[in-house]
């Protein structure tokens, strides 16, 4: 799940990002800063810069202020979304027990 954010210049906006979550700058240039979101975590050394065409992807969950140093695009990629398992194999094993079942004689 993608969020594009349109920021004129010294406008900022603050982010909770889950590990994994990537920061995409598509025009202009940006500046990120962080801090942990959880108590513990190590600190990330920062501010940090993009310019077009840089991403930057989160190591731990984290608060997140981009700040737009002039008119800036950015995209942030959530992390994937697990796909879930498919039916197949078990429906596979279930005909496997079944066609077993019919060798042996108990069907």
């Amino acid at each position: 799940m993608a969020h594009e954010y349109r920021l004129h210049t010294g406008q900022d906006i603050a982010l909770a990002l889950p590990a994994g979550a990537e920061v995409f700058c598509a025009a202009g240039a940006l500046r990120l800063t962080t801090t942990p979101s959880l108590p513990g975590d190590s600190p990330w050394a920062g501010p940090h810069h993009l310019l077009p065409g840089q991403g930057w992807r989160t190591e731990q969950a984290v608060l997140l202020t981009l700040e737009a140093a002039q008119p800036s695009r950015c995209r942030v990629t959530g992390t994937p979304q697990a796909s879930a398992p498919s039916a197949q194999p078990a429906a596979r094993k279930n005909s496997l027990l079944l066609w077993g079942r019919r060798l042996l004689g108990a069907y």
